[in-house]
């Protein structure tokens, strides 16, 4: 009863997180204000990442899945920010994360508001290890013309990239 509850709220704000971003758009366009298109499309990717991952918290997951679920976090954050591409600060980020979506579980279960998810100390360990995958998948594409881009988009803000009014 209360993981359907859940899903038509997830609904309900991704439909608003859609109707939000197309204002946003429509009005820097107005106000003709650059629109970055990579950072558009990085910035959605990774929203409808976080609606899945909450989607994947609370129901009953496996362990593969749990050793790559922070992977595309961590991704995210060494494209969007140069100074969270060191291996420790990934690990500490992974760490931070997964320990309070293991706490969270826990103070539901606690306060009984749901049964559904059990605090497991081993999915803090798969949760890191998928960040240091993520890192080290970073590490890999960050080459050649993908380097570029994100450069581009991310670093060297002054340059132009695409003056794109929708």
């Amino acid at each position: 009863m209360h993981l359907f509850r859940l899903k038509g709220l997830l609904a309900l704000c991704l439909l608003i997180w859609i109707i939000t971003r197309i204002i946003i758009l429509m009005n820097k366009s107005k106000n003709k204000i650059r629109i970055r298109i990579w950072e558009e499309v990085l910035t959605s990717i990774f929203t409808i990442y976080i609606f899945i991952l909450v989607r994947i918290t609370i129901s009953h997951i496996h362990t593969g899945v749990n050793i790559l679920i922070l992977s595309p976090f961590i991704i995210y954050l060494c494209i969007k920010y140069e100074n969270r591409r060191s291996l420790k600060k990934s690990i500490s980020t992974s760490f931070l994360i997964s320990f309070t979506i293991e706490l969270s579980k826990l103070v539901i279960n606690i306060l009984y508001i749901s049964n559904l998810k059990i605090f497991y100390p081993e999915d803090l360990i798969l949760n890191i290890l998928g960040g240091s995958i993520g890192w080290f998948a970073f590490n890999i594409l960050y080459k050649g013309k993908i380097k570029n881009i994100i450069d581009r988009v991310y670093i060297n803000e002054k340059k132009p990239i695409i003056n794109a009014c929708i």
